[in-house]
């Protein structure tokens, strides 16, 4: 006897580890200026955290790596919505 919820109907999202990632970078950036850490130690601190992640010889660094200043200038130059 089949159940329907052995058989799921998620479609594949090949890019949910990426935006993972990237929300997860942006989360950290955001922790960092909260922690009056500079920008520029803000990125290098992502930047490091991937690396390790990316540890494992045969993986390379993700392709959105080299994008990491921006997203972190992008959080840091965020006006803040709490007054």
């Amino acid at each position: 006897m089949a159940f329907d919820w052995m058989h799921a109907t998620i479609p594949p999202r090949p890019d949910r580890s990426e935006e993972q990632f990237l929300r997860g970078c942006r989360e950290r950036a955001q922790l960092l200026r909260n922690l009056h850490f500079t920008e520029a130690q803000a990125v290098a601190r992502i930047q490091a955290n991937l690396r390790w992640e990316f540890d494992v010889p045969s993986t390379p660094l993700p392709s959105f790596f080299e994008s990491v200043p921006a997203m972190v200038a992008e959080v840091y130059h965020r006006r803040s919505s709490v007054a």
